[in-house]
């Protein structure tokens, strides 16, 4: 919001003054109409709608700028299945007559107590 409003802040102050100049522009180079027109978009920037419409807007330009490193990065799966030892997808090699290199099936444990408390 501050920086929206820094922003036309900025063509405000381009449109009073001439350039490099503190000097103030001519009725004919900045109309007041013009000035009014920049002024309310000066308060327009500085409201909550102004600011969550400018954080909808960069969330939009970086979800576009990651949507295109990611399908930048598509070609590289392909790249990976060449490598031997990730033929199998999980990143280590299979021991022959396996097609993983990692267990399928687990074993699971009970543990019991002989010294729980008896109700």
């Amino acid at each position: 919001m501050r920086a929206q409003r820094a922003a036309q802040l900025l063509v405000l102050q381009a449109g009073m003054y001439k350039t490099k100049s503190t000097t103030p522009t001519s009725i004919g180079d900045y109309s007041v109409n013009q000035g009014l027109v920049d002024l309310g978009a000066y308060y327009q920037a500085g409201t909550f709608v102004s600011a969550l419409q400018a954080i909808i807007d960069t969330a939009g330009k970086e979800k576009t700028d990651s949507d295109k490193k990611i399908n930048g990065l598509k070609g590289i799966d392909k790249k990976l299945k060449n490598i031997p030892s990730l033929d199998n997808g999980l990143g280590a090699a299979a021991p022959a007559g396996r097609s993983s290199a990692f267990p399928t099936t687990f074993v699971s444990a009970s543990i019991t107590s002989s010294s729980a408390p008896k109700p």
